[in-house]
């Protein structure tokens, strides 16, 4: 029998909360529907149909909102790693 403990080190954990807490504040300076359509998604897993339905949207306009809310992330993500990068 393995007795190995195959959970992550701690101090990854503890990364992974940061990044994870740090993801979500940039969420968090999205448009409120943007936020909406991004939490019901990634935060409760919740299918684009579930989401279009819960928001009163279309699902095209569901996907718009995961796009270019994604794409706002990424740019702000990208931005703070430049800056940090310049950093000396």
């Amino acid at each position: 029998m393995d007795m190995t403990d195959k959970s992550a080190p701690v101090d990854d954990q503890a990364i992974d909360r940061v990044e994870a807490a740090r993801m979500w504040q940039v969420i968090d300076s999205l448009t409120d529907a943007q936020r909406a359509a991004v939490a019901l998604r990634y935060g409760r897993d919740l299918p684009i149909t579930a989401i279009a339905e819960q928001m009163g949207r279309s699902e095209g306009a569901v996907k718009l909102l995961l796009n270019r809310g994604l794409a706002a992330v990424r740019d702000q993500i990208n931005a703070a790693a430049r800056e940090r990068e310049d950093q000396p």
